[in-house]
């Protein structure tokens, strides 16, 4: 589940700390040439990454083939690109737009400025809260992408491209994020506060 900001953020206090968070880290490759964006993950070649720990409902999670993934990231100077492989017995999507988080569906978090927001518990104007449906109601079927933070400029993203093909046992999706969602100018060597999970919902009709 994705849980939406209630809180307004306003800085009164400047915070510094450490430029990286610890934990694991993806490392994002620098692409020479762009992947086709149409859900076949087969011209990807980047080091592959596990999303299989359980966040929030763990009582509702039975096991791997339940929902788990496997992500990559890419980049080049328009694009942020992530593919991914994702397991879920159950496809259940029936919301759109800033709902889509109560189906089945893919969210992306990124923070530009890890220290100078290191010690705040609350998202930042430089947290940027990204959701993507699979589509609705199957997988395919009217994929969509809805920002939610920052409040700003929250909603639709139709610049970000979104291509979901079904799997015998989940989906793949790619996506193209464009650096000036993020107002981003990629170089070597940056790093960002990333998240990529995966939400699950098996109960069909709800």
């Amino acid at each position: 589940a994705t849980f939406l900001p209630t809180i307004t953020f306003t800085p009164s206090v400047t915070y510094s700390g450490a430029d990286k968070r610890p934990g694991a880290s993806i490392s994002a490759t620098r692409l020479h040439t762009s992947p086709v964006i149409n859900g076949d993950l087969s011209d990807w070649s980047q080091s592959i990454y596990a999303a299989n720990t359980v966040i929030y409902g763990g009582e509702n999670h039975v096991s791997e083939a339940d929902l788990s993934a496997n992500v990559m990231v890419g980049w080049d100077a328009n694009y942020l690109y992530i593919g991914a492989k994702v397991k879920d017995d159950a496809y259940v999507q029936n919301s759109t737009g800033s709902k889509l988080y109560k189906g089945d569906s893919i969210e992306v978090m990124l923070d530009k400025n890890i220290s100078g927001d290191y010690y705040y518990d609350v998202l930042s104007p430089d947290d940027y809260q990204l959701g993507v449906s699979p589509g609705n109601p199957n997988v395919g079927n009217h994929p969509e992408a809805y920002l939610w933070y920052p409040v700003a400029i929250r909603g639709w993203v139709p610049q970000v491209q979104v291509a979901v093909i079904g799997t015998g046992d989940g989906y793949q999706v790619e996506l193209a994020i464009p650096w000036n969602m993020y107002n981003v100018i990629p170089y070597s060597g940056q790093h960002f506060g990333f998240a990529f999970s995966v939400s699950d919902n098996d109960l069909a009709g709800q």
